[in-house]
């Protein structure tokens, strides 16, 4: 419960209302410039670390299973291939280097830092003839 509480904290603390009605095609922690989630990282970095992990471990996989999903010869992005701990290294240092940035371009700077793999091929059943 007290884990819950920490992450809606966190939450609250990072998504800021905004007044612009403008289009945009992502939302929640991504759109949070990076200056705001390395500051409240120094207030709760374990908190903070959790809902950009959450975040970003949620666009990357919409990203591996987006419109390549079931395309002949599609590949995706091994997030495997790098440890839980140097995707948060790699986003914590983007922001640091682009405190101007909103916090999905790090997380897009790090998902291409991923090592591409093909999707197995599917297999097709054939029927077969009732007897």
């Amino acid at each position: 419960m007290k884990l819950i509480c920490s992450i809606a904290l966190a939450l609250a603390m990072l998504i800021q209302p905004t007044s612009s009605k403008a289009d945009y095609g992502y939302a929640g922690v991504g759109e949070i410039s990076c200056a705001k989630i390395s500051q409240d990282y120094q207030r709760t970095p374990t908190q903070i670390e959790t809902v950009m992990m959450t975040w970003a471990q949620g666009f990357m996989s919409g990203m591996n299973r987006g419109p390549q999903k079931g395309a002949q010869n599609s590949q995706y992005r091994d997030m495997a291939a790098m440890t839980i701990e140097a995707q948060q290294a790699s986003l914590r240092k983007y922001c640091d280097e682009h405190p101007t940035a909103e916090f999905w371009k790090a997380v897009l700077d790090l998902y291409f830092k991923l090592p591409l793999k093909k999707y197995p091929a599917a297999r097709i059943k054939t029927p077969q003839p009732k007897q």
